[in-house]
């Protein structure tokens, strides 16, 4: 009857994003969290695209690390 119905968990789509940040080119990268960056400016942005800029951030910070 509904087999073109299917419900992700929360927690879903994230590691979804999780699981392609690796992939993004530094480029790509760059650009998705100044986006979010600047989405996230608002008085209260949705916890998806904060979790998300988090990730980004994250990733960023696995390949470019800080040097003493």
């Amino acid at each position: 009857m509904f087999g073109g119905i299917s419900f992700e968990s929360e927690s879903e789509p994230l590691e979804k994003f999780r699981q392609s940040a690796p992939k993004m080119s530094d480029a790509e990268l760059v650009r998705e969290g100044k986006m979010l960056r600047d989405l996230c400016k608002g008085p209260e942005p949705p916890d998806i695209w904060v979790q998300e800029l988090k990730i980004l951030r994250e990733e960023y910070r696995r390949r470019h690390p800080k040097t003493e």
